[in-house]
């Protein structure tokens, strides 16, 4: 279920892209969580491992001078609210 098997290698076809990508359409439909569940969703290995390289370099630093606890709701606070932002682009 989490991948696309039988089309091929694309981590965008995955039912569970479909279930938690970013879409203004489906938001303002009411599917509100799609405003957090992109931070954690990820088009392919480089995708991830250059998001993992920034977390490894900023977050270490700012988890070591605020807590493990005030950054990652920072992470999602800011991820959350950078969807927003997108959303109101779309409007």
């Amino acid at each position: 279920y989490l991948t696309a098997q039988g089309r091929g290698w694309d981590p965008t076809t995955s039912p569970l892209c479909d279930l938690g990508e970013y879409d203004y359409r489906r938001i303002l439909a009411g599917e509100v969580w799609r405003l957090v569940t992109p931070v954690f969703l990820h088009a392919g290995l480089l995708h991830v491992a250059a998001n993992m390289l920034v977390l490894y370099f900023a977050g270490s630093r700012l988890e070591e001078r605020y807590g493990g606890r005030e950054f990652v709701a920072f992470y999602l606070l800011t991820g959350t609210l950078a969807n927003a932002g997108y959303l109101l682009v779309h409007l």
